[in-house]
């Protein structure tokens, strides 16, 4: 089985798999589902990861295809899911993998810089849409 349908697979049984501000896979759901799937789940950690940050690449990239070329919608999500994983903490080898490039260092150091440069688009808080970098701010009361 692929990480991507391992991920699918324990969604699929009632779990919510995320990434953690640290980078962590985190895992909830009920306290018998998790016990049954907890040690499939360990032995898959870098593969989840990996899965978890592709997941994030392609939906910016479905996003910022709608304001902009899709070459350039998949550069500002490879270079937004390269800094995610840098302020997370994902190790280089699940960034590798989630992206397919070959180039980053296969290793699980942690990423320790963005290696795409930084994102000039991002998706705003809550609504998702589009925006470039600098241009958010929040309505005043």
């Amino acid at each position: 089985m692929t990480a991507g349908g391992l991920l699918n697979t324990v969604r699929e049984v009632g779990l919510k798999v995320a990434l953690s501000d640290k980078g962590a896979v985190t895992v909830r759901g009920d306290e018998a589902t998790l016990a049954r799937w907890r040690p499939v789940l360990r032995e898959h950690k870098l593969a989840l990861q990996a899965a978890l940050l592709a997941e994030h690449a392609q939906d910016i990239e479905a996003a910022l295809a709608c304001v902009m070329p899709r070459a350039q919608a998949h550069a500002e999500a490879m270079a937004a899911t390269g800094l995610l994983a840098r302020n997370t903490g994902c190790p280089w080898v699940a960034l590798r993998d989630a992206l397919h490039d070959e180039t980053l260092p296969n290793t699980t150091d942690p990423v320790d810089r963005p290696p795409y440069g930084l994102p000039a688009w991002c998706l705003a808080p809550k609504t998702g849409i589009p925006i470039r970098q600098g241009q958010y701010s929040q309505p005043q009361p």
